[in-house]
């Protein structure tokens, strides 16, 4: 599983294909079948696309710019000058109270 934390502080994770599972900032309980994030952008007009895996591999993005597919539509989370990424985490801790941290936090 991966978490990705965007430079909002919003938490989300990921199964290793990319799929939601859960969200910080999203309602509880809620199915996020259809919506999966694709990639990582350095760049706005990049066709260059880094993979979760790469990421969590100590990947070199940045704050980079974070690329999804939801209800047959990719979308892109920010731009050049707005950026949506600041962490991928390859490993997690969920506390028992439902939160989900990293070993760095």
């Amino acid at each position: 599983m991966i978490l990705l934390t965007t430079t909002q502080g919003n938490r989300y994770l990921l199964a290793d294909d990319g799929r939601i599972l859960d969200r910080s900032n999203g309602p509880a309980g809620w199915t996020y079948s259809q919506w999966r994030i694709t990639g990582i952008k350095l760049r706005h007009h990049s066709r260059h696309l880094i993979t979760l895996e790469d990421a969590t591999n100590d990947g070199r993005f940045g704050h980079g710019i974070i690329r999804d597919y939801d209800h047959g539509t990719y979308r892109q989370w920010g731009n050049e000058r707005v950026r949506s990424l600041r962490r991928v985490h390859g490993s997690y801790v969920i506390h028992n109270d439902g939160r989900v941290f990293t070993d760095a936090d």
